[in-house]
């Protein structure tokens, strides 16, 4: 059924956020915090996110957690009771997790445990940062020069585990080359320098389109899967600059 606008405007909703102290993930947090349309916060991780101060923020809790812990998703589970979203930032490099496993430990079993958690806590609406490229059919392998296969590959993977939950909506978001401001990593300044040969989308961008797209998907009603690629982030990015 078609909601008034009056409708809209009181309608609030309850959020959480895995991996809210990667780069999109604390833009996803810092623009939460300030939004409205929301009544509560979850975020959920091993550390907690920078908390911006001196502004009236959305009511906020952080629920540090280790996700190794046999009990990470009855914990998870219990503190999603009543979420409309979830935004699932997870991610690591090869380089900071120490090996091929370790890697696909956070960026897949991490992912996937959420998105189970989430739908046992009965949340309507899955939100996920994947990659562009992200394949799970990709031929992949654990050496180190070959790691950007392996990246697409699990990225891939983790996608299809968010789609088996059958969540009432998937979001699935697919940026390509990061501007991550101040902290952006050592191969992404170089490549930065070859915008606008090679696109790339702010990590603050990434953040609001998925924030956008969870209250259009329920104002509206929306259901299924959507798929976000990067040219739809780029021009999303335009209009609203």
């Amino acid at each position: 059924a078609k909601h008034s606008i009056f409708h809209k405007f009181i309608t609030k909703m309850k959020a959480a956020v895995f991996g809210c102290t990667g780069a999109i993930g604390q833009e996803v947090v810092n623009q939460l915090l300030v939004n409205p349309r929301f009544k509560e916060l979850v975020f959920i991780g091993r550390r907690a996110p920078v908390i911006p101060t001196g502004e009236k923020l959305v009511p906020h809790t952080n629920v540090l957690l280790n996700f190794d812990s046999p009990d990470f998703k009855s914990e998870c589970e219990k503190n999603l009771q009543g979420t409309n979203v979830v935004f699932c930032a997870l991610g690591t490099t090869r380089g900071a997790a120490g090996s091929a496993d370790a890697f696909r430990k956070v960026d897949y079993d991490c992912v996937a445990n959420s998105a189970s958690a989430a739908k046992r806590a009965g949340v309507s609406h899955f939100s996920l940062v994947s990659s562009q490229g992200a394949n799970a059919n990709m031929y992949a392998n654990d050496l180190s020069l070959f790691h950007s296969l392996l990246y697409v590959q699990t990225k891939g993977r983790a996608e299809e585990a968010v789609k088996a939950e059958n969540f009432e909506r998937t979001t699935i978001v697919r940026p390509g080359m990061l501007n991550r401001g101040a902290i952006a990593r050592g191969m992404e300044k170089l490549m930065l320098r070859l915008s606008p040969i090679v696109p790339s989308i702010r990590v603050s961008d990434v953040a609001a389109t998925m924030i956008e797209d969870a209250l259009k998907a329920a104002d509206q009603k929306r259901e299924g899967l959507k798929m976000v690629d990067m040219d739809a982030l780029l021009k999303e990015a335009e209009a609203r600059h």
